[in-house]
């Protein structure tokens, strides 16, 4: 009787430990593809877009996550339109933790 509890213990502890890891990476990565998705800049970060020379004040209105594009909505002519982080970084009216950091790294440089 002994022997066949002992058996079935292990059995049990080794399908426990295949299910752990995997539960465990599952959980981690989570966490870093929501790390990866997150907005840099919050609604209301304000921008300004040249069009046809003239600067547009845009402030962002929203954030979509599953696209990762920013909406913006120019204050002059109240159009739309959807901006990747990249295009807001070069458009950046007030400078947030990412433009210091870029400063501070041109500065260091």
């Amino acid at each position: 009787g002994v022997a066949s509890s002992a058996t079935s213990t292990s059995a049990a502890a080794s399908i426990s430990t295949k299910e752990g890891p995997g539960l465990v990476l599952g959980e981690e990565g989570k966490p870093e593809d929501s790390v990866q998705q997150q907005q840099k800049y919050t609604v209301g970060t304000v921008i300004s877009k040249d069009f046809d020379g003239v600067a547009y004040r845009g402030e962002i209105i929203s954030y979509d996550r599953d696209e990762r594009y920013y909406k913006v909505r120019y204050v002059e002519d109240g159009d739309e339109e959807e901006l990747e982080e990249a295009e807001i970084v070069k458009h950046l009216l007030l400078p947030g933790p990412a433009a210091a950091a870029a400063a501070d790294a041109a500065a260091a440089a």
